[in-house]
């Protein structure tokens, strides 16, 4: 799931569509591996772009020192 996911982060910032299904695919990745720093920082940067600056914390929070 993380390799789709990764194939659309270079669109997703500007395509909606892409976007979408990038966090789609991060947040199930989360719902297997709560503790997935990858999958925490692209739901982070997702949200970001979305301008949800709580759910970009709250992702934040989650990645390992």
């Amino acid at each position: 799931l993380m390799n789709l996911s990764r194939l659309d982060m270079p669109t997703a910032a500007a395509d909606k569509t892409a976007r979408a299904e990038a966090l789609r695919l991060s947040l199930n990745v989360l719902r297997l591996d709560l503790a997935n720093d990858e999958a925490n920082y692209q739901v982070a940067t997702i949200a970001n772009w979305n301008h949800d600056s709580r759910q970009s914390l709250e992702h934040l929070e989650h990645l390992s020192a």
